[in-house]
């Protein structure tokens, strides 16, 4: 998310797919959205599939072309399309390399996998 030309880093769990894991974003933005009361707000993502499933579920006419196959994905994308459409918001595809907010979320994360790797070789190593 970018706030004031700023991204914010948000820290999923380790044990949720990538897809969770862009639907409980989707989710989250929407929360701040709500919070600040701000309303028809245009959302971007650069989850084509994310994008792709809610705005089938937003749009009866909308053809998809990835379907919800996961119990665990149609329960996140129902409670973001009534979260959505609760708040007039929509959601577009961005390309990845356009998503400064992701990119810098990625750059995060491998820092933090890569200082994990080393505490666990120095502790395996008695350091």
């Amino acid at each position: 998310m970018i706030e004031g030309g700023r991204a914010r880093i948000w820290l999923l769990p380790e044990k949720v797919t990538n897809n969770e894991g862009e639907y409980i974003a989707l989710i989250a933005s929407l929360l701040v959205l709500k919070k600040l009361g701000i309303r028809d707000a245009k959302i971007f993502s650069d989850s084509e599939l994310v994008v792709n499933q809610v705005n089938s579920l937003l749009d009866p006419t909308f053809t998809p072309f990835y379907q919800i196959k996961k119990p665990e994905l149609s329960i996140l994308a129902s409670f973001a399309v009534r979260f959505m459409k609760s708040l007039g918001a929509s959601l577009s595809w961005l390309p990845r390399e356009e998503n400064k907010a992701g990119i810098a979320l990625e750059e995060h994360q491998k820092a933090q996998r890569s200082a994990r790797n080393k505490q666990k070789k120095e502790e395996k190593h008695g350091n």
